[in-house]
């Protein structure tokens, strides 16, 4: 069986493939059924501010964005790369509060590269039937003005 820490680094990097390959009908598995995803800037976590770019209560909702972000939201063709980085683990009350850093990386079709997002993971992670899945997806966001509007998960 595998470590804590192993499973957790697995969790994140099956997190990047779904949204690097745009696999998203697979991206909603990786949360328990009442789990919270939310994309916050630096500047609003740092204050308490409560408002979001993002937020999703549930699976349902995470789903629904899924579903947006592939059929209904029109946007130019471009891929993302997620690179994960400086990943900290600790347990705490039958769960694993996790942090990483983040870097996205946006790639316009047949055009240049350019850094579309900085930021850090701040997430819960507990065990479900065998899995590890988020109960809490934290997105802080560096970046606070983003070239093009933010219509998918983080």
């Amino acid at each position: 069986m595998l470590d804590a820490r192993t499973r957790i680094a697995d969790l994140l990097l099956r997190y990047a493939r779904c949204l690097d390959e745009r696999r998203l009908d697979d991206w909603p598995e990786l949360f328990v059924d009442d789990a919270v995803y939310q994309v916050v800037t630096r500047d609003n976590y740092a204050r308490g501010l409560p408002l979001p770019l993002m937020l999703c209560r549930g699976k349902g909702m995470l789903k629904d964005r899924a579903y947006a972000y592939q059929h209904i939201n029109i946007y130019p063709l471009r891929a993302d790369r997620h690179l994960i980085s400086n990943l900290r683990i600790e347990e705490a009350a039958g769960a694993y509060a996790v942090e990483a850093d983040y870097v996205i990386f946006q790639t316009e079709n047949g055009g240049p590269t350019s850094v579309f997002s900085v930021g850090r993971y701040l997430d819960t992670v507990v065990e479900r039937d065998g899995a590890v899945k988020f109960r809490t997806k934290l997105v802080v966001s560096d970046t606070c003005v983003v070239a093009t509007a933010l219509s998918g998960p983080m």
